[in-house]
């Protein structure tokens, strides 16, 4: 069996994935709903304005381009059992133009993505027991079990991938304003 193991950014999306954090995306895109995100912002005509993409770097598809089934690890655990593999590429000008805008060759995020060689989509087929400390997540769902019932209808959220920044700064005023 042959494994293979996450980075931080690949277990983060796991993890929001399997906890339908990214409703109604319930896996990596595979190159269908990719392109349908990129071009209509729209997964199962629903609004999805960013792909979760799984890379792969060359030495990495190297190593699986063959196999049937793999582990995915994250920091020596075993995190799940994957197959039907299917790999796809992408025009990394393309995306990055669409996704981070004209100046997306300076953007942190788009720097580590272009050193992906392929694209992966697969089926999960086992998730295996994961102990998280509430500190480091928590689902949606046990979210919701632990709120306060007088904060429901009063509760604003905001999601980014990467350290707030002045924009988001400035999101997170406006919200915290308008729900005082």
């Amino acid at each position: 069996m042959i494994k293979l193991n996450l980075n931080q950014n690949q277990f983060s999306d796991f993890l929001n994935i399997t906890n339908n954090v990214f409703l109604p995306l319930k896996n990596y895109v595979n190159n269908k709903e990719y392109l349908s995100i990129l071009n209509n912002y729209k997964l199962k005509n629903k609004f999805f304005p960013f792909p979760i993409l799984f890379g792969l770097r060359k030495k990495e598809f190297i190593k699986i381009k063959n196999c049937k089934y793999i582990t995915l690890y994250y920091k020596k655990k075993k995190i799940c059992l994957i197959n039907n593999l299917n790999f796809f590429e992408i025009n990394k000008s393309i995306y990055g133009r669409k996704i981070f805008g004209l100046r997306f060759q300076t953007h942190p995020y788009f720097r580590e993505f272009k050193k992906n060689h392929k694209f992966m989509s697969f089926d999960i087929c086992k998730i295996y027991k994961l102990k998280i400390s509430n500190n480091i997540f928590i689902s949606p769902k046990d979210f919701i079990k632990k709120l306060n019932k007088k904060y429901i209808g009063k509760l604003v959220a905001f999601h980014t991938r990467n350290v707030p920044h002045t924009a988001h700064q400035w999101i997170h005023n406006y919200l915290y304003k308008k729900k005082k």
